[in-house]
């Protein structure tokens, strides 16, 4: 009788555990009570930082980790706070400060075998997809863009310029991922070592968008930080506050120019392969 007694909570967490890994059940740490939709565990935390669950809008403290965080739930930072998540596919997410974000689903079978949402409302993130996914299997949204994601790190920002706009910004440090503009329709393949930006005027038109190389220092500064070791605040991408890409400037037909480093003339693409083309000739004349 005595082994029976013993055999039934022996097996009541065998099961929590499994549940657990199969992304369907998880324990809360403070109750014991299993609790369904488990899509991972903070791990980290500083700051003014709650969460709000989809069931009933009640707001509640994130004061420590091992706190759990379910399908639907979403996570607000305040200024000078950070959070750090580890998913149950062993993702790490960090959400930086001033930030929002809403894990809208979680459809997990294994930890290459799932499907999820991210929705990016505001701020910042950075994330590390150790395990890679299908194509359209991991989608982080925002109101102008949605990204897809395979194995990769990256970090990103929403934020709004000098003017009002809408800035959004995705830099690559590892892998690839691909953007794809919820104004325009545009789509751009973002590979290591590179970010994108796009303006938009209202969620309704486009400003200015483009990929750009991320800088020695911004990469080198952005790839020190080890997302699955480090205990100190995640590094993340600074905000743009400008209203066009840099050098770039948009002319009254809505076409970009370029200005000219050795001028302040402005050239079309045009003018400006014409320019190459003419420098090229004169350089093999010689």
């Amino acid at each position: 009788m005595k082994t029976q007694l013993l055999f039934v909570p022996l097996l009541l967490l065998t099961l929590a555990f499994e549940g657990r890994a199969q992304g369907i059940k998880g324990a809360d740490p403070e109750s014991s009570q299993l609790i369904s939709n488990l899509v991972g565990e903070i791990i980290l935390v500083k700051g003014e930082v709650t969460k709000v669950r989809a069931d009933n809008k009640k707001e509640i403290k994130i004061g420590a980790a091992n706190q759990i965080v379910q399908e639907g739930d979403t996570i607000i930072t305040g200024t000078g706070a950070f959070v750090k998540l580890k998913m149950i596919d062993d993702s790490i997410i960090s959400i930086g400060p001033h930030s929002r974000m809403v894990f809208e689903k979680f459809a997990f079978k294994s930890k290459d075998d799932r499907q999820s949402v991210y929705g990016f409302i505001s701020g910042k993130i950075r994330a590390h997809i150790p395990n890679k996914a299908k194509p359209g299997d991991i989608v982080v949204k925002t109101k102008t863009a949605s990204l897809g994601v395979r194995g990769t790190i990256f970090v990103g920002n929403l934020n709004s310029n000098k003017k009002g706009n809408d800035v959004t910004q995705f830099a690559v440090v590892e892998g690839s991922v691909r953007v794809k503009n919820a104004v325009s329709g545009e789509g751009h393949s973002v590979g290591k070592k590179e970010k994108l930006i796009s303006i938009t005027q209202g969620g309704e038109s486009v400003v200015d968008s483009g990929t750009l190389a991320l800088n020695d220092q911004e990469y080198t500064n952005l790839a020190s930080y080890d997302d699955d070791k480090s205990s100190d605040e995640p590094v993340f991408l600074d905000d743009y506050t400008e209203d066009h890409l840099p050098g770039r400037h948009i002319s009254s037909t809505g076409k970009p120019e370029y200005e000219s480093g050795e001028s302040s003339k402005k050239y079309n693409w045009r003018e400006k392969q014409e320019q190459l083309n003419k420098r090229l000739h004169e350089y093999n004349a010689h």
